[in-house]
């Protein structure tokens, strides 16, 4: 196969509508990396919250919260990080607290929510009534709104107000509900995922990636051959190279089983 790198989007690509990796795409992600092939999980998700849900050992790497951190699994290290200045996110946050739903602080191993409690009892969820409750550097905000309606006009104004960070709605295929996702200016999935190549002396047309959400769009605007799951947001589909199964039938492995033969 002429990809050395299999990169791909978690939730509603390569976990199921259950939220799982099914039994058939672990034992191919083994097969692969067997094969020399790296793996690497490109996700919006915290490592806390991966390590909650996924075996981590069957990727090589993993691109997590945006774009914001590089994780390298056998290593147990961050080889990329990236934060927003903590004036910048105190500044959003005072301005948007009265208007939005929720605001959501996330850096590696935490999320800090603010304006609701926690769904689930986890360490890594914790809910803060002030922004100063925050210690730590903050890599990544997310902004909730009451209806898709206002994120889309707010979402205009942090863009043109803040010039040092990178906004984007991010809508998934399995949830139609819009918010704004915030990052240090340029920092992204597709940003990240080709720093990484070149990392591990990976080319650009040696790499693969499968994705379904507003947060692959950047990937899917790039030369990186990406393919979208058949259950994508049709922006996504639009910009895709080629369209798989859906998450529910194991997608990423039939795709890479068919173009291995």
């Amino acid at each position: 196969m002429k990809y050395k790198v299999i990169a791909t989007d978690f939730d509603g690509t390569l976990l199921n509508s259950k939220g799982e990796i099914t039994e058939r795409t672990k034992e191919k992600l083994k097969e692969y990396q067997k094969e020399g092939i790296k793996i690497v999980g490109v996700t919006g998700r915290i490592l806390s919250s991966v390590e909650n849900k996924i075996d981590i050992t069957l990727f090589d790497y993993i691109v997590l919260c945006d774009g914001t951190y590089i994780y390298d699994v056998k290593n147990k290290t961050t080889i990329y990080a990236s934060f927003i200045p903590f004036d910048i996110i105190e500044n959003i946050s005072l301005n948007m607290i009265d208007i939005v739903k929720e605001i959501n602080y996330a850096n590696l191993t935490s999320y800090y929510i603010q304006k609701r409690e926690p769904n689930h009892k986890r360490s890594y969820l914790k809910a803060i009534q002030n922004i100063k409750e925050i210690s730590e550097p903050i890599s990544r905000m997310t902004l909730f709104f009451k209806n898709n309606e206002e994120a889309m006009f707010y979402q205009k104004i942090i863009e043109e107000k803040y010039p040092l960070v990178n906004s984007f709605i991010m809508e998934d295929s399995f949830d139609e509900e819009k918010r704004i996702n915030i990052n240090f200016k340029n920092v992204n999935k597709r940003n990240t995922l080709e720093y990484l190549a070149k990392e591990i002396k990976i080319n650009i047309d040696e790499i693969i990636y499968f994705g379904d959400g507003l947060n692959d769009l950047e990937i899917f605007e790039s030369n990186i051959y990406s393919v979208a799951v058949a259950n994508a947001l049709k922006a996504i589909k639009e910009k895709s190279n080629d369209i798989t199964l859906t998450n529910d039938q194991d997608g990423v492995i039939e795709y890479i089983e068919k173009i291995k033969k």
